[in-house]
């Protein structure tokens, strides 16, 4: 029912959905040409390795994230390079699903970052894309919003690392 009146009738909804706590994406997906992972020196039985990358994709919260690593350090000791990089991807992960983000993609120093698919949604009539907006205008020089086929994308090509996105990130959400 939910759906019917987002998808026909977003004028009759509340504005107050985003205060609630709604997020406008359930997941983010998240690639990289950045080597990012468990590496078999760090966690040797394979089997091991696979039901942690399975716990580590369904954490949905930062506190679960900090206690998953946490856990990893107490096992394994301390994280290689690699591991690092992987926990920083899903804390990128967790915060943009907050602001309507569905993929991201980083290569090359380049970020592509693909918001919500439905064009009916909320989330473009919300304080969040108005942020978006604002950040892309004062940050102009290596920031710019672009459409293919439909899609929104931003495309940001001032990032050195995946602290710098979740920097972008951050940013974003203070406007």
């Amino acid at each position: 029912m939910l759906e019917l009146r987002e998808e026909e009738f977003p004028e009759l909804l509340p504005a107050e959905k985003e205060e609630s706590g709604k997020k406008y994406v359930t997941e983010c997906q998240i690639e990289t040409d950045l080597n990012i992972r468990f590496p078999e020196t760090y966690i040797v039985n394979t089997a091991e390795r696979m039901e942690l990358y399975r716990k580590l994709d369904i954490i949905k919260n930062f506190e679960k994230l900090e206690e998953f690593e946490k856990n990893l350090i107490d096992r394994f000791g301390e994280l290689p390079i690699e591991s690092k990089g992987l926990l920083r991807a899903i804390r990128l992960r967790l915060k943009a699903e907050e602001i309507g983000i569905e993929k991201i993609t980083y290569k090359n120093r380049i970020v592509r970052i693909q918001f919500v698919s439905n064009k009916k949604s909320s989330f473009y009539q919300s304080q969040i894309f108005t942020n978006i907006l604002t950040w892309v205008q004062k940050n102009s020089k290596f920031a710019k919003l672009e459409e293919k086929k439909g899609r929104l994308f931003m495309v940001i090509t001032k990032a050195e690392n995946l602290n710098s996105i979740i920097k972008h990130i951050d940013s974003i959400s203070n406007i």
